[in-house]
């Protein structure tokens, strides 16, 4: 599969391999607004929603609650920073000012939107399944 921005399957499941991408994007998919949003705040959102998904290192005392360590978010920034948006700008989903430090989402090819929402499926499917092997069928 291509789409209309040249992306491959390969593409796709490159951008979405990583954990915290993968919450990135849900997190930009979902959120209110289509402004850009600072770096900081995306960190602090991610690392709340790790919390909440069980990640180690949050210090939370009920997951999800927005009581993350400052430590964590910054740890989680500096990923972002350095691995995570980069790539994801390369990818076209996303708009990434550096000198700004902000980030907006550009949204997704029809189809690439269309395979993340079947793979999220799939995976909710196996994890309820307790198998994450393979996919029933």
């Amino acid at each position: 599969m291509t789409t209309a921005r040249g992306e491959t399957t390969d593409d796709v499941f490159a951008l979405i391999e990583d954990r915290r991408r993968r919450t990135v994007l849900r997190y930009l998919r979902n959120r209110t607004g289509t402004g850009d949003i600072t770096v900081g705040r995306l960190a602090a959102a991610v690392a709340s929603m790790e919390s909440v998904e069980g990640e180690p290192g949050s210090t939370a005392a009920t997951p999800g609650d927005g009581s993350v360590d400052p430590a964590i978010v910054e740890r989680v920034s500096i990923s972002l920073t350095h691995v995570h948006l980069p790539k994801m700008a390369d990818s076209g989903v996303i708009d990434y000012d550096t000198d700004a430090g902000t980030v907006r989402f550009e949204g997704f090819e029809t189809g690439t939107l269309e395979s993340l929402k079947r793979i999220e499926r799939v995976a909710g499917e196996l994890a309820a399944s307790g198998d994450s092997t393979r996919a029933s069928g």
